[in-house]
């Protein structure tokens, strides 16, 4: 089980490695954004290219706990960098985000 662990890890990292390049390219393809934009979508690249060293710094290392945990901190950085260039995007062009639905009581009794 945990090789299938880590194949699905790199898996994902295929997935959001792909997903980050493709929105870099498209922020930089799209003049009608401000410039500070497509200054982020280098950001998300370097970031991205900082994750993919460390994890593979980790995997030669045996895990070695510093590496790990700057690997698991990039992460959690390339993540909150993605939330923040989707409100900064919403915000360019007027776009609101709906409310998370909560249940009210009725509804949840019915």
């Amino acid at each position: 089980t945990q090789i299938l662990v880590h194949m699905l890890h790199r898996l994902w990292a295929a997935v959001v490695s792909i997903t980050v390049i493709w929105t870099s390219v498209r922020l930089f393809k799209t003049s009608s954004l401000p410039k500070r934009v497509s200054r982020f979508a280098f950001l998300l690249l370097g970031i991205l290219l900082l994750q993919i060293a460390l994890g593979a710094l980790t995997i030669i290392s045996v895990k070695a706990v510093e590496l790990t945990t700057a690997h698991v901190a990039t992460g959690a950085f390339l993540l909150a960098s993605c939330v923040v260039l989707t409100l900064h995007v919403g915000k360019v062009y007027n776009i609101r985000f709906q409310r998370a639905y909560s249940l009210s009581t009725k509804e949840a009794a019915a």
